[in-house]
């Protein structure tokens, strides 16, 4: 059977859905999504033409019931299909159709682990600055105040592991979550029931907290304080093999992925079909591991996983006994000022006596 052509909308992110250019210019598709589609175009014999979206988005709904990125592309007809990890949900379905769903993921969380001691001078952030202020002024940095941090550093430190946890980071300042630009997280969140996805997807909004597609999949974690929320697939894909990541076994939705598809498009029944049977062979599976597997590989080789644990050595206690000797400095000085004060005082008292 003859199709004709077929204009199909993507995001163009590496790994996931790339377009490539040969000596001939001739256009091939490559990544986890682009080759699972170029399997079941090749089975149906369809030709088909690949375009963006100017905005680079997954898209989302504006006002007039008009949609941004991909959706919008296939809902203006301007695409017959849009590809870009897209799921299924109500909103989406008021204004596209979707194939057979080609697999199934939930919503989680990925951040950069903390280093796993602090050392040196890290015990500083067991306490605020006034509360030093205070310990400092008041006991003039004492020996026993010191065998109490003594004990209580090195500390390891706390990773968020879940989406409560995380919430109350945000309210803290401490942190920043970011997703990817007209996804269905911030929707989710902001709809919720429960308080603390409400406040993430209130301050995700607020802060303008997004990232394009190309952006999350290059080192999006480049500090402690910047988390990524996004499909658990996707993560454990971008970090699986990272031991310094920690992928969150906590979830906020569970939902079906699959390819958009115009309201008026031709040949539904027959995308659906051939889908339902690539599906069923495991094709995507196949596609997603050996896509995996190439990213490991290009991975730099000095990511060394440490032990849960170290032995303790001088470095580790360097800060403390560094400031240790600081205040029985201090302690020497305030010493030496009270014996030349008082050495002085008596001076003065007998020369005013003798004066008299």
């Amino acid at each position: 059977m003859h199709f004709g052509k077929w204009i199909v909308a993507a995001l163009n992110t590496s790994k996931m859905f790339e377009v490539q250019v040969n000596e001939n210019g001739k256009k091939r598709i490559a990544g986890i999504e682009g080759k699972f589609a170029d399997a079941i175009f090749t089975k149906m014999n369809i030709e088909y033409d690949i375009v963006f979206p100017e905005d680079n988005e997954f898209g989302h709904e504006i006002n007039g019931g008009n949609w941004t990125g991909v959706v919008g592309m296939v809902q203006r007809g301007e695409a017959d299909l849009g590809i870009a990890t897209l799921g299924i949900n109500e909103n989406r379905f008021r204004v596209v159709d979707f194939s057979f769903p080609y697999t199934t993921d939930r919503l989680t969380f990925a951040v950069l682990k903390p280093s796993e001691w602090l050392t040196g001078f890290g015990f500083f952030n067991l306490l605020d600055l006034p509360t030093w202020i205070l310990l400092f002024g008041s006991f003039l940095l004492s020996s026993a105040l010191f065998f109490a941090m003594l004990k209580a550093t090195p500390s390891k430190a706390a990773i968020i592991k879940n989406f409560r946890e995380l919430s109350k980071a945000v309210e803290r300042g401490t942190h920043r979550v970011y997703t990817g630009k007209g996804t269905f997280a911030v929707p989710f969140f902001l709809n919720s029931k429960e308080l603390y996805f409400r406040l993430l997807g209130n301050e995700i909004e607020r802060n303008n907290w997004y990232m394009q597609s190309e952006e999350m999949v290059k080192n999006p974690l480049k500090s402690t304080d910047t988390i990524l929320v996004a499909p658990s697939e996707i993560l454990k894909f971008l970090f699986g093999n990272q031991p310094r990541i920690f992928i969150s076994e906590d979830s906020s939705y569970t939902i079906s992925t699959a390819i958009v598809i115009r309201k008026d498009f031709c040949c539904k029944t027959q995308l659906r079909k051939v889908m339902s049977r690539v599906v069923s062979a495991g094709i995507y599976e196949r596609y997603f591991n050996l896509e995996s597997f190439r990213y490991s590989l290009s991975l730099p080789g000095n990511e060394i996983k440490r032990d849960e644990e170290r032995i303790l050595t001088l470095n580790h206690l360097y800060g403390a006994f560094s400031m240790l000797l600081a205040g029985l400095v201090v302690s020497f000085l305030v010493f030496v000022g009270e014996v030349i004060s008082h050495k002085l005082c008596v001076c003065s008292t007998r020369a005013t006596q003798k004066h008299s």
